[in-house]
């Protein structure tokens, strides 16, 4: 393949692939939170402040990008340490109702306040000032600091958490602050996303950030596989671009997209990076950073 088509090739695919990589962005997000055994739904609320953060700044009072998207992840980060107080005391499916409740109050009010978001018309002309070359830096920089958590104490702990909270505590390990700490890292990274996001689509409204959205963002971080930060990355990519190499089957593609999913699921249920973890540990490429998956 010349430059030449490999430089037209990236300009036709460019808008999918800086959706996938900012849904990797999104997944990793959920990633930090499932690890720690978290199963919080809110990261799709947190995505839609980030957005409409730096939507609102940038369209109404013209501030660069970084500025807003800085702000957004700040605005989340301070309603993610008011809300995860009360949601961290509770467990397993009550704990996915509050988060999920939350990620609808979001909606609701992007929705509603016509003042400040335009309600359901959204934000229009949104400066698209972010690259792909821009998310892929961010997302090395967040992949980085994943696999470095991973084998760190803090990993350990999420680990120990994951697997069982009482034999963690037993070990002495402090379960509330290691919970905590997960859950704002995934808010962080959430309105990081959501930030991105509204710079690349331009156009930031209340529909982008529904059930839905949230259900394509845990389908893409499971597929994937957590035991390894790689894991939600490619279910990330894998799930967000088939339908593009599917574009020939346009009549069937939807069956052929389910269909594969439910056979990765059942075949793989530890994630699409499992038996490339399996590889690479054969190869000696793992020095021991993947670990079990809690049940």
């Amino acid at each position: 393949m010349s430059l030449d088509e490999i430089s037209y090739w990236l300009i036709v695919y460019n808008h999918a692939i800086v959706t996938a990589l900012i849904n990797a962005v999104t997944a990793l997000s959920i990633y930090f939170s499932l690890r720690a055994g978290i199963f919080n739904l809110s990261a799709i609320g947190f995505m839609a402040i980030g957005a409409y953060t730096a939507g609102i700044l940038s369209t109404r009072f013209g501030l660069p990008s970084p500025v807003g998207i800085t702000a957004g992840i700040v605005l989340a980060l301070v309603l993610g340490a008011i809300l995860v107080y009360p949601v961290l005391k509770l467990r397993g499916h009550y704990l996915a109702i509050a988060t999920l409740s939350f990620a609808a109050i979001v909606q609701a009010m992007a929705m509603n306040l016509d003042g400040l978001t335009n309600g359901p018309s959204g934000l229009l002309g949104v400066p698209a000032t972010v690259r792909a070359w821009h998310v892929i830096i961010v997302l090395a920089v967040l992949l980085y600091i994943a696999w470095t958590l991973q084998k760190s104490r803090t990993g350990r702990a999420w680990d120990a958490i994951r697997t069982d909270v009482s034999a963690a505590r037993a070990m002495g390990i402090d379960v509330e602050a290691y919970r905590l700490k997960a859950f704002l890292i995934s808010t962080a990274v959430a309105a990081l996303a959501g930030g991105l996001w509204a710079h690349v689509n331009r156009v930031v409204v209340p529909f982008e950030f529904g059930f839905v959205q949230l259900t394509m963002a845990l389908v893409n971080t499971l597929l994937g596989g957590i035991s390894t930060p790689f894991g939600p990355v490619l279910g990330a990519l894998v799930v967000t671009t088939m339908p593009d190499w599917l574009a020939g089957f346009a009549e069937y593609r939807e069956i052929i997209i389910g269909t594969l999913l439910v056979v990765i699921v059942v075949y793989l249920p530890n994630g699409l990076i499992d038996p490339l973890a399996v590889l690479a540990r054969r190869f000696g490429w793992n020095r021991g950073a993947t670990v079990e998956l809690g049940r």
